[in-house]
């Protein structure tokens, strides 16, 4: 092999997952948009307001405050509620927080509750008549900034449940809401404005503009608390996105809006796009973007990925391996779960995630998961624990197995996630236990958590549930530079994993080392050793027959610089990623990580509407 492709290695096993999106805190933009929006509100009402302020002789009264003047104009509103009113009350109270004094935080908390709450009650007392597209806009535009303010005075990034806090919504008159179990407060730690992040290197960002205030909410399930059954598959620390709207109970007529606390929902802006606010509809403001980008640069996933390699398991509690969801479990919709390759993790899928969910006919038929595993183990256990992960995720959402959306499942696999992905589709006989052992699993000794694992790793049929496959540059036959110096250091330096070494070891001691085939007794058991082109493993696994009803796609990627003696992606050749049976072959000029690439996720999509039209779409869910 030409000695500049060994680098490629040097990238794929040391450096994969450490680059993608990210997003970081514009702490200074958002200062300085701050000072500009407290010295525009210094200035003097114009417009619709000033015009208020005339009907009731209170323009210019030099020896009434902010306060008198908004009791006076609330009195004159609470006796006759007005559209034109209600706003200018919406936009004082706005103009009275942006000025309160800084030491005086209970001040503004309350002007901006009060803004929050006329915004949106102009939208939807039944006391005011409709409201015209002017109206509406500037009803929008200030319930949005009044419920943005509110949040920010309030710490929101810091949010501690009762009864630990929050004492500081109590007092202000603000309590949380929502319809999503996601959103529950005892699991919230973080509100943060999703404009308040700048995003870098996401190839498309999902949103648009609304009703409510687009947040990250920073959602935590404690290590020592255990998950409720509705969450299990959901990490225990992430971002969501969630658009934030007020809800004021009570009516302008009177002010009894005022005896209850504001209720700030938090919506989920994958499961509604639009609300109701009196006769009118109005489509919620989203960001679906950012959270990923944040989520993406979490260092302790990283530091975590690397562990997985080199020890073949993850060491503390902190990350789960198996089955993530970033979304709640969605019944009736086809599930499709990305799959990593060496030494990287779930978030080398946040592209592809970020416009997949976004689709609207793919977000309609299909919910996207991630598999999340220690990659130093070989591919034939990783791919036990797999089936097992799958058949688990079943019998926890779907245990009478009546929801037919289970029984088509698309897996997408990158690298070494592709090899795992095949052994979902293919059936082992009697062929990968002697290779391994020069007798019959049943006449060898061992405990039965032992005896299980070998069951598990070395017996198993196709999984039922999935129904087609993606190969994204696997090798199926190995890669050269696996098998190259380079490669073979590398698979020391990964070492023999623990569990993998004290299964070898205790199989030994019970049976003698004569139970090992000859081929498997000096072999060192890694996954970076399965991928060589001399390894066993996968000259076993290429004649293990396919299930005949899946259908399998391969995209695979060509270094495009130059001529080249072997078609290669730099680290799996063109020879190795390529097998006949297959449905569809997608060639492109790349390299093995371009996974990504916009040109993947175009091929993806066509795969998965493809896929999609033998499958009835899902019964809408109502929010």
């Amino acid at each position: 092999m030409p000695a500049r492709w060994w680098p490629v290695l040097v990238v794929s096993v040391l450096a994969a997952g450490c680059g993608g999106p990210t997003a970081r805190r514009a702490y200074l933009i958002v200062a300085i948009e701050d000072r500009f929006e407290r010295i525009a509100a210094q200035r003097p009402p114009e417009g619709p307001v000033a015009d208020q302020l005339d009907r009731v002789r209170l323009d210019h009264a030099a020896d009434l405050d902010i306060d008198s003047l908004l009791d006076q104009l609330e009195a004159h509103n609470e006796a006759q509620p007005e559209v034109e009113r209600t706003l200018a009350l919406a936009e004082l109270h706005l103009r009275a927080g942006l000025t309160a004094p800084p030491w005086n935080r209970a001040q503004a908390l309350g002007h901006f509750r009060a803004a929050a709450s006329y915004g949106a009650l102009a939208l939807d007392d039944p006391a005011l008549p409709p409201l015209d597209p002017r109206q509406a806009g500037r009803a929008v535009a200030l319930q949005n900034r009044a419920l943005e303010r509110l949040l920010r005075t309030l710490d929101a990034d810091d949010f501690q449940p009762s009864p630990a806090g929050p004492s500081d919504w109590e007092s202000a008159g603000i309590r949380l809401a929502s319809p999503s179990p996601l959103f529950d407060p005892d699991r919230i730690r973080g509100l943060v404005p999703a404009a308040d992040y700048r995003v870098l290197g996401m190839q498309a960002w999902y949103g648009n503009d609304g009703l409510g205030v687009p947040l990250l909410v920073k959602r935590v399930i404690p290590i020592d608390e255990p998950k409720r059954r509705d969450e299990r598959y959901l990490p225990r620390q992430t971002w969501c996105p969630a658009t934030a709207v007020a809800q004021p109970e009570g009516s302008l007529a009177g002010g009894t809006w005022r005896d209850a606390p504001l209720a700030v929902e938090l919506i989920d802006p994958f499961e509604a796009q639009a609300v109701r606010r009196g006769a009118a509809v109005y489509r919620l403001a989203s960001d679906r973007t950012t959270p990923l980008a944040v989520h993406s640069g979490n260092a302790d996933l990283k530091k975590i990925i690397r562990t997985g390699l080199l020890t073949g398991q993850f060491l503390g509690n902190r990350l789960e391996t198996g089955i993530v969801m970033l979304q709640p479990y969605q019944p009736g919709k086809i599930p499709v779960l990305l799959i990593h390759g060496l030494n990287d993790g779930y978030a080398t899928w946040f592209q592809v995630l970020n416009h997949l969910r976004n689709d609207p006919e793919l977000s309609a038929r299909y919910q996207f998961w991630l598999y999340f595993y220690p990659t130093g183990n070989p591919v034939i256990v990783s791919a036990g624990v797999l089936r097992q992960a799958i058949r688990q995720a079943r019998t926890h959402y779907d245990p009478d197995c009546a929801d037919p959306a289970w029984d088509q499942m698309v897996l997408v696999g990158h690298s070494m996630g592709g090899l795992l992905a095949r052994l979902m589709i293919q059936g082992s006989g009697s062929v990968l236990e002697q290779a391994a052992f020069t007798r019959p699993l049943e006449q060898i000794r061992a405990g039965p958590r032992l005896r299980a694992f070998l069951n598990q790793t070395l017996r198993f049929e196709p999984v039922p549930e999935v129904r087609r496959v993606v190969f994204i540059a696997t090798p199926h036959r190995g890669s050269h530079v696996a098998s190259q110096l380079l490669g073979r250091l590398a698979s020391l330096l990964v070492g023999t994993t623990a569990p993998i070494a004290q299964a070898a070891h205790q199989i030994r001691a019970e049976n003698g080392p004569d139970v090992f085939q000859p081929s498997f007794r000096l072999r060192h058991l890694t996954s970076i050793a399965n991928l060589r082109f001399d390894s066993p493993s996968l000259q076993l696994l290429e004649h293990l027959p396919f299930n005949p009803r899946v259908p399998c796609h391969t995209i695979c990627f060509m270094l495009a610089t130059r001529p080249v003696p072997i078609p290669t992606d730099g680290v799996v050749p063109y020879e190795s990623a390529h097998i006949d049976a297959v449905e569809s072959e997608l060639v492109l000029p790349g390299h093995h990580l371009d996974h990504q690439k916009p040109r993947v996720t175009a091929e993806l999509k066509r795969i998965l509407r493809l896929h999609g039209m033998r499958a009835p779409l899902p019964s809408p869910q109502r929010y």
